[in-house]
């Protein structure tokens, strides 16, 4: 069974930045991979920007995807309206088949 490691930035940044440490003494990429339990390509992309930035360029850049869509203050409208139910509603009723569609 594959063990596998909870997508925490933290934690990725905290194996990266002990990736670092270990090039500074020269340790192989292959042994680095072996005893991070990562592949040989992480190691090569960690090492690539060791070696540009150092300790650095093995930072957590933040989040990754897209900006959410709704802030604060539309999630509280979206959750009164849910709550309010659908007679409430700014907006009519409909059959559920928004286009027309007979399917």
């Amino acid at each position: 069974m594959k063990t596998t490691i909870k997508r925490d930035r933290k934690a990725l940044e905290g194996r990266r930045l002990i990736a670092g440490k270990l090039f500074r003494r020269g340790e192989s990429q292959a042994k680095i991979a072996v005893r991070l339990r990562v592949t040989a390509a992480a190691v090569c992309k960690w090492q690539a920007q060791w070696k540009a930035d150092k300790e650095k360029g093995l930072l957590s850049k933040g989040p990754t995807g897209a900006d959410p869509i709704l802030n604060t203050k539309k999630k509280q409208l979206l959750k009164k309206a849910i709550l309010s139910g659908p007679a409430k509603a700014d907006t009519p009723p409909t059959s559920g088949r928004s286009n027309g569609s007979k399917l």
